[in-house]
């Protein structure tokens, strides 16, 4: 009995300290650049963070990741610039001001019954992402290129 007591309370401490080990970056923890904050501010009004950490992904610049409550997450380099803008839901929409004009219009014309799930600046233009998990790439004057697969 109390070689089982024993391996229990072992298997306890060892649960309590893998999830006190294994906590993500919170609000508290990570520090947004000003422009990032004052983007949220003015263009989410009213959206908490849900959780906020730093990504740090060179590949694609993305240094910040915020999730908001109405779940859109944005991500942000270095310097505050959103890189990308997604709703968590794959079904779900982000507010078509995130989306360029000319390719706001020709999603429209071309997929009307389906929304913008997601928006990427790259260096070279756009990628977005609809709702039915059609990848399409535009340059950066928004001029369709290609159905990304």
């Amino acid at each position: 009995m109390k070689k089982l007591l024993l391996g229990l309370s072992f298997l306890l401490a060892i649960a309590v300290f893998a999830v006190s080990c294994s906590k993500d970056d919170n609000v508290n923890e990570v520090v947004l650049p000003s422009k990032a904050n004052t983007f949220l501010s003015a263009k989410f009004k009213g959206a908490n963070i849900v959780k906020l950490s730093k990504v740090n992904d060179n590949q694609t610049k993305k240094e910040f990741e915020v999730i908001l409550d109405n779940g859109i997450k944005v991500e942000f380099d270095k310097d505050g610039n959103w890189v990308e803008i997604e709703a968590v839901k794959d079904d779900g929409t982000i507010p078509n001001e995130f989306v360029p004009a000319k390719i706001l219009a020709y999603v429209t014309l071309n997929y009307p019954n389906l929304g913008v799930n997601s928006i990427e600046i790259e260096d070279d233009g756009y990628e977005i992402e609809l709702t039915d998990g059609t990848d399409l790439d535009f340059d950066l004057e928004g001029t369709f290129i290609k159905i990304d697969k």
